[in-house]
């Protein structure tokens, strides 16, 4: 079996990823996934979310650092 390695998977769907969707895009087909990732690259509430981590973060950090804290590092 091939896998394609640059393939993103969808969380506890990895099986179903390796051996029903890499077989469709193996034969040219379009992928079975892509709407899922749109949808999640176009989530406005995912977005504002990001937006107030972040603010939070710049906001606490000189905080935790003056206090002899290490600042803290959100990936979104």
């Amino acid at each position: 079996m091939i896998i394609l390695k640059w393939l993103s998977y969808i969380s506890s769907y990895a099986e179903w990823s390796d051996y029903c969707r890499q077989s469709l895009l193996c034969l040219g087909l379009p992928d079975p996934a892509a709407c899922i990732f749109e949808y999640i690259n176009d989530d406005s509430d995912r977005e504002l979310l990001g937006d107030f981590l972040q603010a939070w973060h710049n906001k606490l950090s000189p905080i935790l650092q003056a206090s002899g804290m290490e600042s803290l590092t959100v990936d979104i």
